[in-house]
Order: structure tokens, then C-alpha cells, then sequence
């Protein structure tokens, strides 16, 4: 979901060889295999980690031996390597590297120094442990700075402008929504996490709905949380006096989680764009928080309808492929009409 954008050689090279190390490691890719790729690329990326004492051997802690001294076959095709831009599950890191290469300018290119950014701005595990080496957006910032000689500093001009009168802007109208906003998202999160702790029992999905509402308390935080609870105006806000017969009907658990996960992502599209009248960091927090939900909820999806497609198999018939088996497909044939036949509900061929 995330807007092309002109892509480095050295971030093509890192976004392809995190694709294929997923491959061999038989995972789909994510934040570890891409931080690997980072560091075996040895490019700009490498430099600012060494720079703030990340060594081979710490991350080799992290990572483990599988995924940063796995071998990967150079033959592997571009199909096999999974081009940069069809890692679902890095697409909210893809966007906010986009999105710091976009503040250089129109048509700037997306290094692997933005892929870092990009790698701790959205959060998790890897970020937090990168975070804890001194390895932060500041501290990339700065470094960047340095290197493509930005200015820190503005520059001196021999022309006296005169001051323009500045007034006071009234916020109170920005803080109700972006209150009423945060207060929709939290609530949501926990509903549709309650439906893959309770209903699909699936740890993984629990555990990534719960580091995102983790980190978007972080981003609230950026906030004026006293000025938008002074905001708050539960008796004279016309919406809680609206409803409509659909929303208090659900025809089951996943139509909550369902319904939830949009009030989610609405919300969080809501919090990214009152949210850049105040902060601009905070409202491409919250952007890439809503690329992290889009796919969360495509996974909890497609865990809910393998249940839903299985929920009635209560006879499973497991058929080895054998060399036997190979050799005579015509008697294999036979054996499966025979098992459907006698009533076997699901097929696995091996």
C-alpha cells in the first residue's frame, strides 16, 4: 500500500536479499531478516549500526546463526528473492523509509539508511533491542545530516524580515477529535485482540496486536494528553447521541472482530491526519501503525477462514507420496475417490 519511490541500488540489493534469506530460512520475511540484510550488505546501513557499537556478535545473539549466517544461493531467482515491493510484512517499514527519504525531497532516492529508520520507527522487538544500543531516529538523523551535509543550522542572510504578528489558535476542536480518535483505536485494538486470544487462540497474532497497542500508547504520548482531556466533552457530543439499528447487531465473534478492525484503521487514518496540525512525527507514527494493522488484519482473516473451511473435517486422510505411488498414479487416483467416497472430509497429499 505504500507509494513507489525511487529505490537505491544498495536498498534493491538489501530488499532482495531479505527476501530470499526468508526463503531459505522457510519464514516469511520480516524485521529480523531485514535487519541481516542490512548487515551482510555491508552498506551505509552497516556503517551507522558500527557506528554505535553493534557488532557481529550481538547480533548474532539477537538473530540467531539461521538467519544472519544462513547461506543463500546466488542462483536463486528474482521470483525466488521476492522483489522489495511484495514483503507484506514489512510494508509499514517500506513506507516510513519512503516517508524519511521523502524528506529530502520529491524524487529522492530510498537508501538503506532509511530502511533502518524506517526498521525502528515501526517498532517491535528488533527496534526496541536497537533502540536500547543507542541506535535511534535521532541519532540516524544526525548522522544522515552529517554525511549529506544538510545544514543544522540556519543560514545566515544579510535580509531583516519584519515579525508577523502571531495569534493565538484555538485547538479545542483538533483535540476533541484527536481524543475521541485515540480513544476509538485503544478500544478497538483490545476488541479484535480479544477475538485471537478467546477465538483463534493464536499466540502470534495476540502478541503483534498487543506490541502495536504498545506502541501506539507511545505515539499518544507525544500528545498533550492534559489539554485533550480538558477537551473532552462526553455530554455535549452530538455523535453519542447518534446510532443506527446495524451496530447493535453482530452476527457472531468475528463480525465484532470485523467491525472492529475497520473502527481501527479509521480511527488511526483520523489520528494521522488531525494529528499533523500539531506534530508531523506523530502523525507518520501513526501512518505507519495503520500499514502494521492492514496487515494483521489480512492475517487474522486468513487464519479465521482456514478455521471456517476445516471447522466440519472430522475425518483428515494423510497420503504419502512414495515411489511406489509415483509409479502408478492411476491406483493413487483411485484410493482418493475411495477415501472421498467412504466419507473422508479433507485430503493431504505428501
Amino acid at each position: 500500500m505504500h507509494q513507489s519511490r525511487p529505490t537505491s541500488e544498495a536498498a534493491a540489493r538489501v530488499l532482495d536479499l531479505t527476501a530470499k534469506l526468508a526463503h531459505v530460512t522457510r519464514e516469511a520475511a520480516s524485521e529480523p531478516h531485514l535487519l541481516a540484510a542490512l548487515w551482510i550488505d555491508e552498506s551505509v546501513a552497516r556503517d551507522l549500526l558500527e557506528q554505535s557499537g553493534i557488532t557481529e556478535t550481538l547480533l548474532r545473539q539477537w538473530l540467531g546463526d539461521d538467519v544472519l549466517f544462513h547461506p543463500v544461493d546466488d542462483e536463486l531467482t528474482h521470483e525466488t528473492g521476492a522483489a522489495a515491493t511484495h514483503l507484506p510484512n514489512l510494508a509499514s517499514v517500506i513506507t516510513a523509509a519512503q516517508s524519511f527519504a521523502g524528506q529530502l525531497g520529491r524524487h529522492a532516492e530510498m537508501g538503506t539508511e532509511h530502511l533502518l529508520m524506517g526498521l525502528i520507527s515501526v517498532g517491535g522487538p528488533i527496534a526496541a533491542k536497537l533502540k536500547e544500543q543507542g541506535v535511534t531516529l535521532e541519532f540516524l538523523d544526525q548522522q544522515t545530516a552529517d554525511e549529506t551535509g544538510s545544514p543544522h543550522e540556519p543560514i545566515p542572510v544579510d535580509i531583516t524580515l519584519a515579525p508577523t504578528i502571531v495569534t493565538v489558535q484555538d485547538t479545542t476542536h483538533t483535540d476533541r477529535i484527536l481524543d475521541a480518535a485515540a480513544n476509538r483505536c485503544r478500544e478497538g485494538l483490545r476488541v479484535v485482540e480479544d477475538f485471537t486470544r478467546f477465538v483463534l487462540d493464536d499466540a502470534h497474532l495476540s502478541r503483534l496486536l498487543k506490541d502495536l497497542r504498545h506502541d501506539l500508547t507511545a505515539a499518544l504520548a507525544m500528545l498533550p494528553t492534559d489539554r485533550l482531556l480538558r477537551s473532552r466533552d462526553t455530554p455535549g457530543d452530538v455523535g453519542t447521541r447518534i446510532d443506527t439499528s446495524a451496530e447493535r447487531q453482530r452476527l457472531g465473534p468475528h463480525h465484532v472482530a470485523r467491525a472492529n478492525a475497520k473502527r481501527v484503521e479509521e480511527s488511526l487514518r483520523t489520528l494521522e491526519e488531525y494529528g499533523k496540525v500539531i506534530d508531523a512525527e506523530f502523525a507518520a507514527r501513526c501512518e505507519a501503525l495503520r500499514y502494521r494493522f492492514y496487515t494483521i488484519e489480512q492475517a487474522i482473516e486468513t487464519t479465521h477462514a482456514a478455521r471456517e473451511r476445516l471447522a466440519d473435517c472430522r475425518l483428515y486422510l494423510l497420503v504419502g507420496s512414495t515411489p511406489a505411488a509415483q509409479s502408478s498414479r492411476g491406483a493413487l487416483s483411485w484410493l482418493i475417490r475411495d477415501a472421498l467416497a467412504g466419507g473422508v472430509d479433507a485430503i493431504q497429499l505428501r
